[in-house]
């Protein structure tokens, strides 16, 4: 964590929540003070070049409070914000020689533009006006009325639980023992019974059972438990507030999917601790849990247009909310102190940051969460709402290495341990299509085998990797290959054929439909037309139609209803 530049005098707790959104993954570099004694503690660590006192309402102390900073560091650049010129009043007249004006910020485009200013090393009188940056999604258009009203709401939410405020506190100091840590953790039962009930699963495999908290915590280390008790106690977050569209069994299971795929993502990379990415990729959606419990309404339309069609949901909700999930989920995450890695993480999780100006540890962490985010809908892991399958794009692996054999072990290692803490913690229904042992996995591979066609070529993931890592027994082809012949000598039970990224006329398609039927009996599954519509008359019997890309749920489904 970096020493503040930037001090903002000021008793208002939206003013603080506005700035520290718009300062993003530079909010270290801000000070916040409302009294003297603050003012000696964060000047005297010797980096301020700027203070800022806020005169809403207190105008005779924010001016108190510059003139003494002149006294002591005449070097800090002096800013008073108000809305109104203060020269003339008594107390501003000595600053009007070495302080400058500037407005309150009514959103975060302006507070963004503000710090620019203030953090800038040139006079703001001599600069030259500047537009706001274009920024994703909070635009210059954007209901600042509604930017203020999420920063004061967040502002009043509650903290962390109290258990979780006492476990962070410990683990940030260096002599806390593991007995201090199992005493915090036992002050709340049932999280105590929790944290066994994992280590005694099939998650850890340990040898003999673990009886006590303080065994738990030295067998797993500092930073597991930490993100053990961070996420479970997150888990049962709800706000208080009368639950909206979303289903938080399947949101929850979403959001631990994730981070156990970040988790597995993360392996190989140096830079990167497993154990963080999965607290990244567990806490990536919680914007959506205000959205849900405070703007039910607004939210529920935008995802209600989302639902069958191609917009996407952040576009929507910073439309008919005014900010999106990305953007409040940093913010929360600031109210919660949560660290700086992980707040850009979930700010970062549908777009990656630009690479200037952001660390490759950063960069690399937040590119890990937003795969997970994007695996985790192909496997049909639980739900944070409506959304759209994305492939992985081309450069996204390629950072992350993600060649066949080791998204495939991501995949598999995936669905292995979301099923084992599903079964350990008793979350939401058992589904047969989201889980399954190496018993069924193996009578799947026995008794299934499934032929899938596709282009030489598609992104990540693909059809037969998400049947693969299911436990059948796969067989691929590509378009271009002698697949009428193939089809008279193999033995399957289903056939897929992907042409999402193949533009063939209906009329051909038809023609081959009916070959493959005469060569092959079984159940054929066409995905991805591209807009093609075939008569009714043009389509063999046993042949069925998906429009667009089918997660792992939608296959299995396919097969166990075509297969039996």
């Amino acid at each position: 964590m970096g020493k503040p530049t930037l001090v903002v005098i000021t008793e208002r707790e939206s003013l603080r929540g506005l700035l520290r959104a718009a300062a993003g993954a530079n909010a270290s570099s801000l000070g916040f003070a409302t009294s003297r004694s603050d003012l000696m503690i964060l000047l005297g660590r010797g980096d301020v070049k700027a203070v800022v006192a806020d005169a809403g309402g207190r105008s005779s102390a924010a001016c108190a409070h510059l003139l003494w900073v002149k006294e002591k560091q005449p070097w800090v650049r002096l800013f008073l914000m108000a809305k109104d010129e203060l020269w003339e009043l008594p107390e501003a007249r000595h600053l009007r020689e070495v302080a400058t004006l500037v407005k309150p910020p009514s959103g975060l485009t302006e507070a963004r533009q503000m710090l620019r200013n203030l953090l800038s090393e040139e006079p703001v009188e001599d600069r030259a006006p500047s537009l706001p940056e274009e920024l994703e999604f909070e635009g210059a258009d954007a209901d600042q009325e509604i930017i203020l009203s999420v920063t004061e709401l967040i502002d009043q939410l509650p903290a962390l639980p109290i258990v979780v405020q006492r476990i962070l506190n410990l683990l940030g100091r260096e002599d806390s023992s593991s007995r201090q840590i199992a005493d915090a953790i036992s002050l709340d039962p049932a999280l105590a019974a929790k944290v066994l009930r994992l280590v005694n699963s099939a998650l850890f495999s340990l040898a003999d059972p673990v009886t006590t908290v303080q065994h738990a915590v030295r067998l797993l280390g500092f930073a597991e438990i930490r993100n053990l008790t961070m996420g479970l106690k997150i888990m049962e977050t709800s706000f208080g507030q009368t639950q909206g569209i979303l289903d938080r069994s399947k949101f929850w299971e979403h959001s631990l999917a994730c981070g156990i795929c970040a988790k597995h993502l993360a392996a190989g990379f140096p830079e990167i601790d497993p154990e963080e990415a999965f607290l990244g990729g567990l806490l990536h959606d919680i914007g959506k849990l205000v959205l849900d419990s405070y703007f039910q309404e607004a939210w529920s339309e935008a995802m209600e247009k989302c639902r069958g069609s191609d917009r996407l949901p952040l576009e929507m909700e910073k439309k008919m909310v005014g900010l999106p999930h990305t953007t409040i989920g940093r913010m929360l995450a600031q109210h919660w102190k949560i660290p700086e890695l992980h707040q850009a993480a979930i700010e970062h999780h549908h777009r990656l940051p630009q690479a200037q100006g952001t660390s490759q540890a950063e960069y690399l962490f937040c590119a890990v969460v937003l795969a997970a985010n994007l695996l985790v809908r192909w496997l049909d892991l639980g739900t944070s709402g409506p959304s759209v399958l994305l492939p992985i794009p081309q450069e996204l692996g390629r950072i992350l290495r993600l060649e066949d054999r080791r998204l495939e072990r991501v995949l598999a290692d995936t669905l292995k341990e979301v099923g084992e803490w599903k079964s350990t913690l008793g979350l939401g229904r058992s589904d047969p299509l989201a889980e399954s042992s190496a018993e069924e996995a193996q009578d799947l591979q026995e008794q299934v085998r499934v032929w899938v066609i596709s282009p030489a070529s598609y992104r990540a993931p693909t059809l037969a990797q998400l049947l693969q890592v299911s436990g059948y027994l796969v067989e691929r082809s590509s378009w271009g290959e002698r697949l009428l012949e193939k089809a008279q000598e193999l033995q399957c039970r289903a056939v897929i054929m992907d042409l999402r990224s193949v533009k063939p006329e209906a009329e051909k398609i038809s023609l081959f439909l009916k070959a493959m039927r005469s060569r092959i009996q079984a159940p054929i599954l066409i995905v991805g037309l591209n807009g093609i519509e075939l008569p009714s008359q043009f389509i063999p019997e046993e042949v069925h139609m998906i429009k667009g890309a089918p997660h792992r749920g939608a296959l299995r489904n396919w097969i166990q209803k075509s297969v039996g």
